[in-house]
């Protein structure tokens, strides 16, 4: 498949169906399994952290954060009587999730395993003087994480409305609404374990 002009930025333009489930699923997969390879975890839709004693169970992660996203956003579309399909729902907001694929090796790149046990076990008078030689590592790692998440809530933003096809302000508040909820269940599940 040739990539589109727009491709990163609307892909819901170009897949859709069981491509987009099969696509997104792939994609979910790569995600947990680079960041358990790097002892990281995405521990709420929002959230990618360290995890130094990683657990098998945290591959599921982003799966977890998926499907309760989808079931939500779907439960959205009942509530508003809007018509979807279910396969698509499930599809583009799996493929949404393609940015999170690069959370792990920026964070690999910038070494972000090794200094944060630095700062989360120091004193908090004493973490100016521990931060001070990795501060250009943790801004440029934090500038590109915030637009890794930038694009991933504008992606899973463009599923929920290609799918439920809402006015565009009653579009917004909404996802808002269901952005805060989701990370509200995710956190308390992902957390628990």
């Amino acid at each position: 498949m040739i990539l589109k002009k727009n491709f990163l930025l609307t892909p819901f333009r170009y897949i859709d169906g069981f491509k987009a489930l099969a696509a997104g699923l792939i994609i979910l997969a790569v995600s947990g399994l680079l960041a358990f390879s790097i002892q990281f975890r995405y521990d709420g839709f929002l959230d990618f952290h360290g995890a130094p004693e990683p657990d098998y169970l945290y591959l599921l992660d982003p799966f977890i954060n998926w499907i309760i996203f989808a079931l939500l956003a779907s439960f959205t579309g009942l509530l508003y009587k809007r018509p979807f399909r279910v396969i698509d729902m499930l599809g583009m907001t799996a493929v949404a999730f393609f940015p999170n694929i690069l959370s792990p090796p920026i964070a690999y790149i910038f070494g972000l395993s090794g200094i944060l046990p630095l700062i989360t076990d120091t004193p908090l008078i004493d973490i100016p003087k521990v931060i001070g030689p990795y501060m250009l590592q943790l801004l440029l790692s934090s500038f590109l994480m915030l637009a890794v998440t930038i694009w991933f809530i504008y992606l899973t933003f463009q599923a929920f409305q290609t799918n439920l096809n809402l006015k565009k302000t009653q579009s917004i508040i909404i996802y808002i609404l269901l952005l805060i909820i989701t990370e509200i269940i995710t956190v308390s599940i992902l957390r628990s374990y």
